[in-house]
């Protein structure tokens, strides 16, 4: 897409909480906009290694529970691990962070949880 716009979340620097987060990507989602997040690999259960390593992925979908009709999982496209992998909400949010060794660097601890997402949408939606 020729002069996308793109929108950065940063639940850090914007004081947004855990669902509100998980809100703002499923409404990008549900509108058919796929949502890059950054995850501590190490936390990562479809990931073979355990060091710490920053990696994207793809949220494309949700998935949501029958009975209560809450979202309780993202459909997500790696192509360093498998194409499309559903990944529940609990571990989306134990991994969804930057390494502890990079927040010790920065000087935050590391149960600061610093989750990002980002959103390119086409200039009709963009900001100005």
């Amino acid at each position: 897409m020729n002069s996308c716009e793109a929108f950065i979340y940063d639940n850090y620097k914007m004081s947004l909480t855990d669902d509100e987060m998980k809100n703002i990507v499923y409404t990008y989602v549900e509108s058919g906009f796929p949502v890059i997040i950054g995850i501590d690999v190490s936390k990562a259960s479809w990931w073979d290694g355990n060091q710490p390593d920053y990696h994207s992925i793809v949220l494309i979908g949700h998935t949501m529970n029958d009975k209560t009709g809450e979202i309780n999982g993202f459909i997500v496209h790696d192509e360093s691990r498998f194409p499309y992998i559903l990944v529940y909400e609990d571990e989306l949010f134990r991994c969804w962070d930057i390494p502890d060794n990079v927040k010790e660097n920065a000087g935050i601890s590391k149960n600061t949880k610093i989750r990002t997402a980002v959103v390119g949408v086409p200039p009709v939606i963009g900001v100005g």
